[in-house]
């Protein structure tokens, strides 16, 4: 089992923080902050208020305030966990006050901008490069300082599907309820 501040060394310094971790298993936990895991490789199984998720290569789970929550690997696990857990920055943001739920914490791969898979890659390679290349990873870094603003967007794209879904769910059962009803005539 990991000690968060040996999984998140600088999150007392800083309020966010991001780290690679090997077969991550954590025990269930509630805290104020938000906190997700990105699958390089392997499986974790993630488990949110009694919820179990199974998560493959690719796949991000975010845990939102005040959500218990666990994590298990059972055979290996490579993976990039990040958080923001800063009461300055929760306490002063709504969308972080209260018990928010995001409709689906799980973004399974190929459900989000391939612009994650980027900015990650840059983070993960510590290798040294040309100027370019050091200029892309110092931008990665800052966009994951921006924490907050990450979330407040994969909240908001959750939303927007669940508001596509629940628009496209309205338009079937309206033609089911035309097709019923020019049947029901003849």
């Amino acid at each position: 089992m990991l000690n968060k501040e040996l999984f998140y060394p600088n999150v007392y310094t800083h309020g966010y923080t991001y780290s690679r971790i090997e077969n991550l298993s954590y025990i269930q936990h509630v805290h104020m902050g938000v906190e997700g895991v990105y699958v390089l490789s392997g499986n974790v199984q993630v488990t949110i208020d009694k919820k179990s998720y199974n998560l493959r290569a690719g796949d991000i789970s975010i845990v939102m305030p005040y959500h218990r929550h666990s994590y298990m690997t059972r055979n290996s696990s490579d993976i990039f966990a990040f958080a923001l857990l800063s009461d300055d920055v929760l306490v002063q943001n709504p969308f972080f006050s209260g018990r928010y739920n995001l409709p689906n914490p799980i973004f399974r791969k190929g459900q989000y901008s391939d612009s994650v898979d980027r900015v990650l890659g840059l983070l993960l390679d510590e290798e040294s490069g040309d100027a370019e290349e050091q200029r892309r990873r110092i931008e990665a870094r800052i966009a994951a300082e921006n924490f907050g603003a990450v979330v407040g967007f994969a909240a908001g794209a959750a939303m927007a599907v669940k508001e596509k879904l629940d628009e496209h769910a309205a338009r079937e059962e309206q033609k089911k309820q035309q097709h019923e009803q020019t049947m029901g005539g003849l």
